[in-house]
């Protein structure tokens, strides 16, 4: 007996570690526009998982390593980095910000001179996964230029 493809797509679906693996991967076979879902699966089930493997690498961060960075370049002494915090980074990571312009935003609010006169006091590493911090710090820092005078 065949099944039906409300049970093929829950078949599917089970094959993913969540939810949103299994939305995504829905996403990509509705992007390639076949009549047959099942042979979609079939035919495209590596490209899925190499794009789901591209993602989660995207998402991953290694969050010792962001602490520790934080914390050196502000000379504070954060002991870990909580949840809600971490699901902002991953939101930022998804939205299409970079880890590189996490780091540049860090960096730069250290050289800031507001930042430097408040003592870092607020930045945390909550402040960092804000979209508006990355928009504003998260561009590369600027190099000094030399400009000769007489």
């Amino acid at each position: 007996m065949e099944k039906s493809t409300k049970q093929k797509a829950k078949d599917f679906a089970k094959r993913f570690s969540s939810i949103k693996d299994a939305i995504t991967a829905i996403g990509i076979i509705l992007e390639h526009g076949p009549q047959n879902v099942a042979e979609t699966i079939r035919n495209n089930y590596i490209a899925i998982q190499v794009e789901l493997e591209k993602m989660q690498q995207r998402e991953s961060m290694d969050w010792e390593k962001l602490l520790e960075f934080i914390n050196g370049r502000t000379g504070r002494k954060y002991q870990l980095i909580n949840d809600a915090a971490k699901r902002k980074y991953r939101a930022r990571l998804r939205e299409g910000y970079t880890k590189q312009q996490i780091q540049n935003a860090i960096n730069n609010c250290v050289e800031s001179e507001h930042h430097k006169g408040t003592s870092f006091k607020y930045l945390t590493p909550e402040f960092f996964s804000r979209t508006s911090t990355l928009d504003i710090y998260g561009h590369p820092p600027k190099k000094e230029e030399y400009i000769p005078t007489k």
